[in-house]
């Protein structure tokens, strides 16, 4: 009876100083909202200038986000890179503001790669740190490749810390995250890379490719698994997921906003140390919430990914969340805001599952979709909102607080209006009509905002 006694009471101080070691890392950064940034892709495209990566931070940061995770996927063979991410420490020591790099180097690199990478910016002001550690975000590799990374590192003396992704075979798993498997075996994986990775400072989950509770799911269990462990968790959320041929066309219902809503919640519940958003601006798998122009620009990359659509409003619905996040309460509302979201074509249409060969058909997943327009309000009182769609007509009586509502769809213009009890607020066409042609949105969502008089309000949370 003695030696079970000793050994609960050494269970319950293990437990005790890994969740102090878990609230020692929150506290010495706070809580933080990065966006994964792949530096392939910029939006205004390899040449871009210091001043143009100036306004994506200064987009990024304006909507809550502290900093983008630098995503690398090649170096020295692909020089493109190097000017990539120079330009962005250039622009963020210009700014001078709290803005951070976090360097997230994938497999695909020779450790000897990662570590000039480390040492080049080493000294940036805007370079992520945790206690003078330099933060990495690893993404993908396998135990040897960590192990080769941390012993070259450790031979340079320098100072880290690794919030790392993993994406490598798992007992018969090809790749650790993609694909629909479901809730039981994410968590699987998850428990057997840490096992067979113990010298990880964290884990990122990367929150996307999957149904929005799946995904929900797994973040909530694998935050409060790592926060019992005392490890630093960062926790992916993703707005949408379409990807493209030849070998990613897939696509998962979102429900507009309310899959991203539902992940969010999971992260706040679950206590978990920091947020990234999945993705700033992957074109190609539709999980981008960073502006490239106005609400009705398609083209980016001259077409490279196809005809796309404006995803930013997933980002800015997604502020009331993020203020919640970080300060531990949900906010209150100041103002009105009403998004919406819909695929401006019927689930059954034809889209473009391969752009560059103009390869016509639906991704895989498409039965599974839902016709439907989805509204996201944050009201500071009851609001009416009608809809007129093509000769279809609904009005939706919405109380205060945040919710979620949604509308079957049909072929035609959408027109929204918005009236309290003093009289009509707010009224639009919305800017895309619902058509036969899927080639248009190409299975992906259109972002929009009504846009609500503020009044003399001056931020809305």
């Amino acid at each position: 009876m003695k030696s079970l006694l000793i050994a609960a009471l050494l269970c319950l101080w293990a437990d005790t100083t890994a969740l102090q070691a878990g609230e020692h890392s929150h506290s010495a950064l706070g809580r933080k909202v990065f966006a994964h940034y792949m530096a392939c892709c910029p939006r205004f495209g390899h040449s871009s200038t210091v001043e143009q990566y100036q306004i994506e931070i200064l987009a990024a940061q304006s909507r809550g986000i502290d900093g983008f995770s630098v995503i690398l996927g090649a170096w020295t063979s692909e020089p493109f890179y190097i000017d990539v991410v120079t330009r962005l420490f250039e622009a963020a020591r210009r700014l001078n503001t709290s803005f951070k790099l976090m360097l997230s180097p994938g497999a695909s690199l020779k450790v000897e790669e990662v570590a000039e990478i480390v040492s080049r910016f080493a000294n940036e002001p805007a370079l992520l740190k945790l206690s003078e550690s330099i933060v990495l975000s690893t993404y993908g590799g396998d135990t040897d490749w960590l192990e080769q990374l941390r012993q070259k590192l450790q031979d340079l003396q320098i100072r880290y810390v690794n919030v790392a992704f993993l994406d490598y075979p798992v007992k018969g798993v090809s790749r650790a995250f993609f694909g629909v498997r479901g809730f039981t075996k994410n968590y699987n994986v998850f428990e057997q890379v840490l096992a067979e990775n113990p010298t990880l400072d964290g884990y990122f989950y990367f929150s996307a490719g999957e149904p929005p509770d799946t995904l929900a799911r797994s973040i909530m269990q694998i935050s409060r698994n790592l926060r019992a462990r005392g490890k630093i968790s960062m926790m992916g959320v993703s707005p949408y997921y379409r990807g493209l041929e030849p070998n990613n066309s897939r696509v998962f219902e979102s429900e507009g906003f309310s899959g991203m809503a539902r992940q969010w919640r999971a992260i706040i519940d679950s206590e978990a140390d920091w947020a990234e958003v999945v993705t700033w601006n992957d074109w190609g798998e539709a999980t981008y919430v960073a502006p490239f122009g106005g609400p009705m620009d398609q083209a980016l990359w001259e077409g490279h990914w196809g005809p796309l659509l404006a995803h930013e409003k997933f980002l800015d619905a997604s502020r009331y969340y993020i203020e919640w996040f970080k300060k531990g309460r949900a906010p209150k509302i100041r103002c009105d805001k009403l998004y919406y979201f819909y695929r401006p074509h019927l689930k059954d249409a034809i889209g473009l599952v391969y752009p560059d060969e103009g390869k016509l058909g639906r991704p895989r997943g498409w039965q599974r979709l839902r016709d439907a327009i989805y509204f996201a309000a944050f009201f500071t009182r009851p609001i009416t909102v009608s809809i007129k769609n093509g000769s279809n007509s609904s009005i939706q009586h919405v109380d205060a607080g945040v919710s979620t509502f949604e509308i079957p769809i049909h072929l035609g213009e959408i027109s929204i209006e918005i009236q309290d009890q003093q009289g009509i607020l707010a009224s639009k066409r919305l800017e895309f009509a619902v058509l036969t042609d899927g080639s248009v949105g190409n299975f992906n969502y259109f972002a929009g905002e009504m846009p609500i008089p503020k009044g003399s309000v001056t931020t809305c949370w």
